[in-house]
């Protein structure tokens, strides 16, 4: 009888054991440094938002994207470059762009884009993303996507 009462103790609960789910949540956090800004301008706070490029039909081009970033770096100079080429794609369909931060053109090597003094006083600064004719003369119908990756850097004491 005793080892029927234990064995019923150990089984009961698994015929009533729920159905279990587990799930993890990726976490991210990052602190800014107070020393080191990069933002937007309060009226358009454009970053990690998608923006929409414009047709202009008339003209048969692309209008190009004008926004505004505003850069503080109490630690010496910034420097800025692309993580990869931008361009929009649409299936093997691409259009490259060009970027250009204060009237400098960004490529994957690094520039500075501001020196010591003009970050430490902080600016802020015009950015342009352009489409490039295409090489065809036509753009080819299409819903293109694409991702500009900048990083910014500046000098650690």
């Amino acid at each position: 009888m005793r080892t029927v009462l234990l064995l019923m103790l150990f089984v009961c609960p698994l015929l009533f054991a729920t159905e279990r789910f587990e799930h993890k949540v990726t976490v991210s956090l990052q602190l800014p440094n107070p020393d080191f800004q990069i933002n937007t301008p309060e009226s358009d706070p454009w970053l990690n938002q998608t923006q929409r490029m414009q047709w202009d039909s008339y003209q048969q081009q692309l209008l190009p994207i004008q926004k505004q970033l505003y850069i503080q770096s109490r630690l010496g100079a910034v420097s800025a470059r692309l993580l990869a080429p931008p361009l929009l794609s649409y299936g093997s369909e691409q259009i490259p762009l060009k970027v250009q931060l204060n009237n400098s053109l960004l490529s994957t090597t690094a520039q500075i884009v501001l020196n010591a003094q003009q970050a430490s006083a902080g600016q802020q600064l015009d950015m342009l993303i352009m489409a490039l004719p295409p090489s065809s003369g036509r753009y080819r119908a299409g819903t293109y996507q694409g991702v500009v990756n900048l990083l910014f850097e500046t000098s650690m004491p």
